[in-house]
């Protein structure tokens, strides 16, 4: 669009369009500033390990690929290369593809109109809305991880397979492929979407060669380096049905409206639309067969919800448009309802993950520093579920992963991630110094003698093992902010400089009088059973 367009009312209302859901984007994002995932200094480890020289691993000498984000973290290595914080910069680029994803929904929803040349005033402000308002998007514009560049990969990637462009689909495809292996979905379906219609064939021959190009050289590297096409967390995460059907539930008691109004207008749809409302289906029922995930925000739906945005809104304006019967305009009135819903549960969820971050930031300053107490007092391996905090602040301890992400061998073994039938065998190859486990008081906050429950299976079960009975010893106890309490065991023949004045890590009696916060129903919550 050229200045004079802009100058024109008509260019400066499609500019608003744009600038003002961007501008609401940002100071909604703002609010989960120094939000911080364990899972994303996974990552920064390997791309610490990589900036320093020692390749592309976790632990010095284990070709593992504990991480599913490859450009993610290689990006995040070129700024440690250049001196600059992983931490600290990363969230900054996820925040500028978020502010590029909003424009990007606009854009698109302009495009599937009927006429494209003139759309329509304020076309792509509801859809454009709808992604500035999640707070699932926002969260994790900060939270480290390359869940909202993904999103815009993957939203460019459906775009213009409907737009039938076929080097722009092989493109996006590839940069989604390399943040996210369930880009394969998108690449799947767009393939398909190519080939229909006059000189389908020929489009979806092109994408593919484009794909193979792009893509073959990237697969051949990682079976050379890593001996596997898949990540080893594929492995470590077994799919829960039970807990995928529950992970709906809950995603569609905010965005359930916007996803049955889209597709009550199924049978007046344009090609475009059906296909893109194709795409949403095939992703929940992958994210729903996955077993969904733990973290807030939803993060796993959120790469297919700026599809469902644009049908969303293209269907409201259809119903908006018809002649003035009843069931058009109770369409639409609905419609509105359930954007007014989505941005009040967004707003209420957005206050829940920003108090939830204000407790996790002081319990990963307290895993850091115990990470460098344990390290400094001469340990070299250490045991334990939640590496990644601990493993970025303590980066020439060995890990052993309780949470097998980057354990082959545990990954393996039957049970899902935190639930592993870890055995003798597994103890004894890994041998660690130190075994670090979560563990919670159950009881009345200030209770002089709570019970203890340790968190994850995998650790009771190696509590349970002979050869954890027989080689190691309670050493010290450390309280993580007050909430919960770390348990570390040290092997008995591993000599460990004594505790420093103001150690962290002391008695358990000590750590116990500092994490009095949390009650017996908070214990069991966060205590997943065997």
């Amino acid at each position: 669009m050229g200045t004079s367009d802009r100058s024109s009312p008509a260019g400066r209302t499609h500019l608003a369009v744009v600038v003002v859901p961007v501008v609401g984007a940002l100071v909604h994002a703002l609010r989960f500033t120094g939000c911080s995932v364990d899972d994303a200094y996974i990552s920064f480890r390997y791309a610490a390990n990589l900036a320093r020289g020692h390749g592309l691993v976790f632990n010095a000498g284990e070709r593992v690929e504990g991480f599913s984000n490859f450009l993610w973290t290689m990006l995040a290595a070129a700024f440690l290369r250049l001196g600059a914080s992983a931490p600290l910069w990363m969230p900054l680029v996820a925040l500028a593809t978020l502010l590029a994803l909003v424009a990007v929904t606009a854009r698109g929803v302009r495009a599937l109109a009927e006429d494209p040349a003139h759309p329509g005033a304020l076309r792509g402000s509801v859809a454009a809305a709808v992604v500035a308002l999640s707070s699932g998007l926002g969260y994790h514009a900060f939270a480290g991880l390359e869940t909202v560049p993904f999103t815009l990969a993957f939203t460019v990637a459906a775009l213009a397979a409907v737009e039938r462009r076929p080097t722009a689909f092989a493109i996006a495809t590839t940069v989604a492929l390399m943040l996210r292996p369930e880009a394969g979905l998108v690449g799947v379906w767009g393939l398909a979407v190519l080939a229909l219609g006059p000189g389908g064939r020929r489009r979806a021959l092109r994408a593919t060669a484009l794909l193979a190009l792009l893509v073959g050289p990237y697969l051949a590297w990682k079976w050379a380096y890593f001996g596997a096409l898949l990540p080893n967390t594929l492995h470590a995460k077994t799919p829960d049905r039970g807990a995928g059907l529950h992970y709906l539930g809950a995603w569609m008691a905010s965005a359930g409206g916007l996803a049955l109004l889209a597709a009550t207008g199924l049978r007046r749809m344009r090609f475009t639309e059906r296909a893109l409302l194709a795409l949403v289906a095939l992703h929940t029922a992958a994210v729903v067969l996955e077993g969904g995930d733990w973290m807030l925000g939803f993060r796993l739906f959120l790469p297919s919800l700026p599809c469902l945005a644009m049908v969303f809104e293209a269907q409201l304006r259809e119903r908006l448009a018809a002649p003035g019967t009843f069931a058009p305009r109770a369409a639409a009135l609905l419609s509105a309802l359930a954007v007014l819903l989505w941005g009040a549960q967004n707003v209420v969820d957005g206050g829940r993950i920003a108090h939830v971050n204000e407790l996790q930031a002081p319990q990963d300053e307290a895993h850091a520093a115990l990470a460098r107490e344990l390290r400094d007092r001469g340990a070299r391996s250490v045991g334990l579920h939640d590496i990644g905090v601990f493993g970025y602040a303590a980066p020439s301890v060995r890990i052993a992963d309780l949470g097998a992400l980057t354990d082959t061998t545990l990954a393996r073994l039957p049970g899902g991630m935190g639930r592993k039938h870890v055995d003798d065998a597994w103890l004894l190859a890994r041998n660690p110094d130190l075994l670090l486990f979560n563990a919670f008081p159950v009881g009345a906050p200030g209770d002089p003698h709570p019970v203890l429950r340790v968190q994850w299976p995998v650790e009771r079960r190696l509590m349970a093992l002979a050869t954890f009975r027989e080689r190691y010893v309670a050493e010290c106890a450390a309280s993580i902010a007050g909430y919960h309490v770390a348990l570390v065991y040290r092997r008995r023949d591993a000599a460990l400089a004594p505790p420093p004045a103001g150690a962290l890590c002391t008695t358990l009696p000590a750590a116990l009088a500092h994490a009095g916060r949390w009650s017996a129903s908070l214990a069991a919550a966060f205590s997943p059973d065997d």
